[in-house]
């Protein structure tokens, strides 16, 4: 499990009165533990979870990999359209145009490349974006198992 401590900038703590140090210090275990949490629950989730910026990914959970056999390394290396169908590249620009116009996105479905077999996987996404840094966050359902895999046309979000 990969977690980055939370320490606070050295110079900072020259500039903090002492009697300050015990609260920095409860804040500093409060900050760890819950990231703790978040990185627990991010490695056990059994949804795609990703975190991307100017079409690349950032973070992904390990689930990618169970789904879809590329390694954590790999997809983030590589701009995620070109995991996406050919087909589902133009809904999915749509859906970045709307994410940049600060929307929500619910039900967005796309395609992506397994790595060892010849097919796709049908992915359901929930997705937002922050507009003050560009990063979108998203989490997706695998639903190969739905008979009609072409591309998604319907999509709601909100604002």
């Amino acid at each position: 499990m990969n977690s980055i401590s939370f320490i606070p900038e050295l110079t900072l703590l020259n500039k903090l009165p002492e009697s300050k140090l015990p609260e920095l210090k409860e804040l500093c275990t409060h900050v760890n533990e819950t990231e703790s949490m978040l990185a627990a629950f991010w490695h056990a989730s059994p949804v795609l979870s990703c975190v991307a910026k100017d079409g690349i990914f950032i973070k992904v959970n390990p689930f990618w990999t169970k789904t879809l056999g590329w390694t954590e390394e790999e997809l983030l290396s590589t701009p995620y359209k070109e995991f996406v169908h050919p087909d589902d590249l133009a809904p999915t620009t749509k859906i970045e145009k709307i994410l940049s116009d600060d929307f929500r996105v619910y039900s967005f479905k796309n395609r992506y490349k397994h790595k060892f077999h010849d097919k796709y996987i049908l992915i359901e996404w929930y997705a937002s974006q922050d507009t003050h840094n560009g990063i979108i966050y998203a989490t997706g359902i695998d639903r190969s198992n739905e008979q009609n895999q072409g591309p998604t046309r319907d999509v709601s979000f909100s604002k």
